[in-house]
């Protein structure tokens, strides 16, 4: 196997990755929680298939914030779609470290989700 066609088959897990994830946010029989955590998890997978595409930018605090920023710019988001992403980001740390400390929107955290999956299709 190509170097190039086990790179494209690993994109292509990590995009499947993040389909499932999605419909795991979509599934209103899964806890407001996971929902939450999947909404973010669907957005981050697709901006570090893209991460590599965006060549150098300014280094962030966190690296997964250099990852959003970077897939952020390969996708062609906008700054404020891209500081939404961010937003969602520091949510979801809150959550995991500690349960209930931080109220997501989630229809527009699940809006901001399906509009990446449209822009980042493999």
């Amino acid at each position: 196997m190509t170097e190039e066609k086990s790179k494209q088959q690993a994109r292509d897990l990590l995009l499947e990755r993040a389909d499932d994830k999605l419909r795991d946010t979509e599934n209103t029989s899964n806890s407001r929680h996971t929902r939450v955590e999947a909404c973010f998890d669907s957005i981050y997978l697709r901006m570090l298939v893209l991460a590599p595409h965006a060549g150098r930018l300014e280094a962030a605090e966190h690296p997964s914030e250099r990852v959003i920023l970077a897939g952020g710019v390969a996708a062609g988001l906008d700054d404020e779609t891209i500081g939404e992403v961010l937003e969602l980001h520091e949510a979801v740390k809150e959550l995991r470290h500690r349960p209930g400390t931080h109220a997501v929107d989630l229809p527009h955290a699940l809006a901001l989700a399906r509009n990446i999956a449209m822009q980042v299709k493999g």
